[in-house]
């Protein structure tokens, strides 16, 4: 078994050297390509560190790009809502007759009911 092996090897390692030799280029990737396998395979323990230091990093900055984009969403929620309290119902009274204050001549809208943020929000 291990004589069948020894002899598929170097049959291999022949067909290698002759294919490299009729693709040179070839053969330089294949160098380079072994070298730096030969490179990632004895990665000293502070490289290892700071590999996984940075991958935590990078963890952590896409999970906040996350939370941020979701408080810019709510923020946008919460403007929209507001919008549509300020200008739905404003000065409309439980009847739906509008009713509105005069102070010192000056125009001042009544105050949203309760039963109206609701259906506001409902509706939303």
């Amino acid at each position: 078994m291990d004589s069948q092996y020894e002899e598929f090897k170097v049959k291999l390692d022949k067909q290698k050297e002759d294919y490299y030799k009729l693709h040179p280029d070839e053969a330089k990737k294949a160098r380079e390509k072994e070298g730096m396998d030969a490179e990632h395979e004895y990665e000293s323990l502070g490289e290892r560190e700071l590999q996984q230091i940075f991958d935590g990093q990078s963890q952590m900055y896409e999970a906040l790009k996350t939370l941020n984009r979701k408080l810019d969403e709510i923020l946008g929620r919460q403007e929209r809502t507001l919008s549509m309290i300020g200008t739905v119902g404003v000065g409309v009274g439980q009847q739906g007759v509008p009713q509105q204050q005069f102070q010192g001549g000056v125009q001042q809208p009544m105050p949203l009911q309760r039963h109206e943020v609701r259906a506001i929000i409902l509706v939303y």
